[in-house]
């Protein structure tokens, strides 16, 4: 007996509060030590700027859209700008991007269920609430995740209209979408390319493209006021795409494959994606241009250059949920008809979870909507836990480690209690290893050479950010000793922990067992009196 499922709103419901769940556990992670994220300081700063000297940003590197909101909400938040701490403005941008994260599995059902079926699109919207690099990236409070919102928030307008009905009015709302989203990361901006692929005339193409520059400039306007700023940084950021950063990486078109995609997603998720964009374009190549538009120009783009941040395929994940979604569905429907179970092609199947009419009534009955056979859910289960368990895993481990306090926050707290009225400091590594010490002026940095009362030692197995010169090796053995130490790993884990050694995260991409707490290993040395 089938019966029709035309009320999915549960289930997307209960996959939101998961992805909610997912992105809000361990959110306040290092703080009040907030040198814990990569690039978190620069938003920082720049929302600071905003709320002391007015609407200048004075900072073209990103564009600001997203520092305006973030200036906007503190503003209402804390009222006075004196009453702001550092730690109050980093929770606030975290909270905002895992809010957003959220948002845009519910957005990505919506898009995916236009071009597919409600059970493509329920396990889209699954797959991208579990995937391990959404997941994580939605904790920080730095553009990225913001970013892929705008995105998967352009690409529904698009689907929802231009691609079916292509009015100037839908074409400039999508084209408006698309503008904001460069707005709030330049690399965004190339979602424009499905705007413009979707329209069926180049006047409204011209449109679209018109409506996109009204949005970029209304998140960024003083790209016109100091619009030579604006080109120089622009220009610093390609240059900084292209030429690497930190440690030495291969052309991002192959790592990005190999590393980014295969821990950002998980092997299995991977596979089922790319196997999903390669169905779709089979099966449904009017539509196939503008939903592959954007993320093969995303890949291009991103993979010409040797920095080769993980973080730098967020965006795409959305789009690999929706295309392993619609493999996972497709592979059930014909597992089913192997198995003779009468589902497929020349079956009737459950119809009527969307209206087959206009321009999408070339997609056939088996295509129209979720199997109810049991033994068809069964299969549709089965494959959607095995392509997404490694991402669910993982994000749930990562969650795990960053709900436990910070290594350089215990050894904060060792060094104020041990010198509650101060002492002179030098501290091994990047500064995003660094202990954060308040308030600073009680607590100065020194050069080694001049023989500072502490020396705090990272290490870490981000080679390229925590190593220690022998000559401060050997200085410590003569003329310090040890009064403090915060491991962070256990030594009888077997785990082989992966990193992205271009990202100053202390964090694993993977063997998280091997880990007790999130940051870098931390040894406390006092000079000998």
């Amino acid at each position: 007996m089938r019966r029709r499922w035309n009320n999915p709103i549960l289930a997307i419901a209960a996959i939101t509060a998961i992805a909610a769940a997912l992105r809000f556990w361990g959110i306040a992670f290092g703080l009040p030590q907030t040198f814990t994220r990569p690039d978190e300081e620069t938003i920082a700063s720049v929302t600071g700027r905003l709320l002391r000297a007015g609407p200048n940003p004075e900072f073209f590197r990103y564009p600001t859209l997203f520092m305006y909101v973030m200036a906007a909400i503190d503003r209402v938040r804390f009222g006075r700008v004196n009453v702001i701490d550092e730690s109050s403005v980093y929770l606030s941008a975290r909270i905002v991007a895992a809010l957003l994260g959220t948002a845009s599995i519910p957005l990505l059902f919506i898009a995916a269920r236009r071009l597919t079926t409600t059970a493509a699109a329920l396990f889209a919207a699954a797959l991208c609430a579990v995937a391990f690099l959404h997941v994580r990236d939605s904790h920080f409070g730095v553009t990225d995740v913001p970013a892929a919102f705008m995105i998967v928030a352009a690409f529904t307008a698009i689907v929802v209209g231009p691609l079916e009905r292509p009015t100037k009015r839908n074409v400039a709302l999508a084209g408006l979408l698309c503008g904001l989203a460069a707005s709030t990361k330049y690399n965004a901006g190339l979602i424009l390319i499905a705007l413009v692929v979707a329209a069926p005339a180049v006047p409204l193409a011209i449109v679209g493209m018109a409506s996109a520059g009204c949005g970029f400039l209304a998140g960024t306007p003083y790209a016109i006021v100091a619009r030579r700023q604006f080109a120089a940084e622009l220009t610093a950021e390609r240059s900084h795409l292209a030429g690497g950063h930190g440690i030495a990486a291969g052309i991002g078109w192959i790592d990005h494959a190999t590393f980014s995609l295969r821990w950002g997603l998980g092997v299995w998720f991977l596979i089922a994606a790319i196997a999903g964009a390669v169905m779709f374009a089979a099966r449904d190549r009017r539509r196939a241009v503008p939903v592959l538009a954007f993320p093969i120009a995303y890949y291009i783009v991103m993979g010409s250059g040797r920095s080769v941040f993980v973080r730098y395929m967020t965006p795409l994940v959305p789009f690999a949920g929706l295309f392993a979604g619609y493999a996972i569905d497709r592979l059930a429907a014909f597992a089913a008809a192997r198995l003779s179970l009468g589902v497929g092609p020349g079956s009737d199947p459950m119809v009527g979870d969307r209206v087959v009419s206009g321009q999408n009534s070339h997609v056939s009955r088996s295509e129209v909507g979720p199997r109810s056979d049991p033994k068809v859910v069964a299969i549709a289960a089965a494959l959607l836990v095995a392509v997404g368990m490694d991402s669910a895993r993982r994000s749930v481990a990562l969650d795990r480690l960053l709900s436990q306090r910070d290594s350089r926050a215990i050894a904060a707290d060792i060094v104020r209690d041990r010198y509650p009225g101060g002492a002179s400091v030098y501290q091994t590594g990047a500064g995003y290893g660094h202990v954060m010490l308040q308030p600073a002026a009680l607590y100065p940095e020194w050069s080694i050479e001049f023989g500072p009362r502490l020396v705090i030692v990272q290490t870490s197995r981000l080679e390229a950010y925590s190593g220690v010169p022998k000559e401060t090796r050997d200085r410590l053995v003569m003329d310090y000793r040890l009064i403090g130490q915060v491991d962070v790993e256990d030594p009888a884990s077997r785990s082989a922990p992966v990193f992205d050694q271009q990202d100053a995260f202390f964090v694993p991409l993977s063997g998280f067992d091997r880990f007790v707490r999130p940051g870098p290993a931390i040894e406390i040395y006092e000079r000998n009196r």
